[in-house]
């Protein structure tokens, strides 16, 4: 559960800097992160994956 925790939190943080275009944050740096906390916790990388590729959709979404 802590994991999915700083991934969410993380996710959050990602949709923010790329909304407000605040600064630079390259998705290599944030996929690499994440994937050290999925290494934490085998079997959730799926979950993970959908749960990252819905906030991106929904965001989009109301930006438009």
């Amino acid at each position: 559960m802590k994991w999915l925790n700083e991934i969410q939190h993380r996710v959050v943080a990602k949709i923010q800097v790329e909304r407000l275009e605040r600064h630079k944050w390259p998705e290599n740096e944030f996929i690499e992160m994440v994937g050290k906390y999925i290494s934490q916790t085998p079997g959730i990388g799926h979950l993970v994956g959908w749960a990252i590729n819905r906030a991106y959709e929904a965001a989009i979404k109301q930006k438009t």
